[in-house]
């Protein structure tokens, strides 16, 4: 399953330029002297739970419900322009057609048995910041082996994707150099799911039936342009055509290049001169496949991260510095909250929401862990919290 290992910031207040995932365990406790970052690092947590949550164009809601950064300028570390938020993540990429199903047939055993469906493979991923015309634009990088896709956002609605392909991968800032890039512009972005759009469309435009110019959107632009990118690239290699290459990569599926060599092995076992050029450049050609797969696949990699950003954060409930005192009396407030705000002044209306068999149970559970009991009880129009000790 799809899921995010490590999380950091750079360029967020006291956080410099310096890459620093910090692994996300079952407990994470932070130390350190004050204004270091601690209560910023946390704060992140609730700022990306409303990212995930708000019906927004752009990635990050800096302005929401749960936290509040401030302006974007002040918030930025000294001398930096855009705030980062990078995440170590492991993908389980779908790598299906639709309409088929991968079966393996072990003789020895005398049955058949579906194999995986998904590849997984470890993405990093970078979510950036920076003011642009008084607005806050947005851009989102990943990287899966040799592979970059960076997502610009242009406008609201509108985006650029550019791909490159770098020389025996990609692990970080001080990768080698990039052998192939492609940029994709005029794409637009219908929904923008968590934290990264997940749909991508193409555009067209022509004449309808009435002779007016109109806009078409195109679901299968970046597909189709990387499966063509893929098929000129195998062409030197093979003695089919094109059309034939063609068809023979619509079995190719996306994979690790070890893998993608034995792949191509199979596919084309009947080429000889496809044979030759694996003895001779195979892992240079497995690894450009790869680099095409990624892209033409971009849409099940970006619903993959999607899943594992919603799958954290939408978890998100935080808790604010122990720094209010209780109050005798709580103004009554006819209202249904079903979550305690991170200051917990709205205990008393969560409470009040419960009902008796809840109410119950919650105070027999804090009698049990804590050694008093809790009873909400109503004065008019206000609240009291009334405690009962052991």
């Amino acid at each position: 399953m799809s899921h995010i290992e490590s999380f950091g910031v750079r360029n967020l207040r006291s956080f410099g330029s310096k890459k620093q995932l910090i692994p996300i365990k079952k407990i994470n406790i932070f130390v350190g002297k004050n204004s270091c970052g601690k209560s910023t690092f946390l704060r992140t947590y609730p700022l990306l739970r409303q990212s995930v949550e708000s019906n927004t164009r752009s990635p990050i809601l800096w302005y929401g419900a749960f936290v509040d950064f401030g302006d974007l300028s002040t918030a930025t570390h000294d001398g930096a322009d855009e705030i980062f938020f990078d995440f170590k993540s492991v993908l389980d990429v779908d790598r299906s057609h639709p309409e088929r199903i991968i079966v393996q047939d072990f003789s020895a055993r005398h049955d058949q048995q579906r194999l995986s469906n998904s590849a997984t493979f470890a993405t990093d991923i970078s979510i950036g910041l920076k003011n642009h015309n008084t607005q806050v634009v947005s851009s989102s990088v990943i990287r899966i082996h040799n592979t970059e896709i960076v997502i610009k956002y242009t406008t609201t609605e509108k985006l650029e994707v550019t791909t490159r392909q770098y020389l025996w991968g990609a692990d970080d800032e001080e990768c080698g150099v990039a052998v192939d890039e492609h940029t994709y512009s005029d794409l637009i972005m219908l929904t923008k799911s968590s934290l990264i759009p997940t749909k991508i469309y193409g555009t067209r435009e022509a004449k309808d039936g009435s002779d007016r110019l109109v806009r078409y959107l195109d679901e299968k632009a970046i597909p189709i342009a990387a499966t063509k990118n893929l098929v000129s690239f195998l062409k030197p290699y093979a003695s089919n055509s094109s059309k034939t290459i063609g068809q023979k990569v619509e079995d190719l599926y996306i994979n690790s290049p070890d893998v993608l060599i034995s792949d191509l092995k199979k596919i084309f076992r009947n080429d000889k001169k496809f044979q030759e050029s694996l003895l001779s450049s195979g892992e240079f050609i497995a690894e450009t496949c790869f680099y095409h797969l990624t892209i033409k696949n971009l849409e099940k990699i970006l619903e993959a991260a999607d899943a594992s950003f919603k799958k954290l954060f939408s978890g998100v409930r935080y808790l604010g510095p122990l720094r209010a005192s209780a109050e005798r009396f709580y103004r009554h407030q006819d209202l249904q909250v079903g979550e305690v705000d991170h200051k917990g002044e709205n205990l008393p209306m969560v409470i009040n929401s419960l009902d008796q068999r809840k109410k119950r149970q919650l105070s027999t559970w804090i009698s049990e862990k804590f050694g008093f009991e809790l009873e909400l009880a109503a004065t008019g129009l206000h609240y009291e919290l009334k405690i009962k000790e052991d």
